[in-house]
């Protein structure tokens, strides 16, 4: 038996088997063997795609979650500064009060001060006249 065949001589060999109801037969092995595992490959790559979106996904929804957040802590800072900003001008407002009140009993205890003031003088002047009389 010759063992050393050319290319060509392989290539019709090949054919001829591939050709025959033999070769109907392989490639039917062939393409089954084919199908299974590209049917393996295809599912096993769905799964990973699967699972590549589903990790997509939760990364989506915590980041959709943190700019939530934020808005809220934004909202909460603004509204803070408006009440802080409001309770500011409302002290403001109660000291200015306060002043006027404290500048009108200054006021009156002047009044007072000058009017005791005046009457010790007057009732000076008037022992002093009593006495010289």
């Amino acid at each position: 038996m010759n063992t050393n065949f050319s290319p060509k001589e392989l290539t019709e060999a090949v054919r001829d088997i591939f050709s025959g109801t033999l070769g109907y037969e392989i490639k039917e092995k062939i393409s089954s063997e084919i199908m299974e595992t590209l049917e393996k490959r295809l599912s096993e790559l769905m799964e990973k795609k699967l699972r590549l979106n589903e990790e997509r996904l939760k990364v989506s929804t915590l980041l959709e979650r943190i700019i939530r957040v934020e808005e809220e802590l934004k909202a909460l800072r603004e509204l803070e500064e408006k009440r802080f900003e409001s309770l500011m001008r409302e002290m403001n407002a109660r000291f200015e009060a306060m002043n006027v009140r404290f500048e009108s009993l200054e006021k009156r205890m002047n009044f007072m001060q000058w009017l005791i003031t005046a009457g010790f003088a007057f009732l000076g002047v008037l022992l002093a006249r009593l006495k010289f009389l």
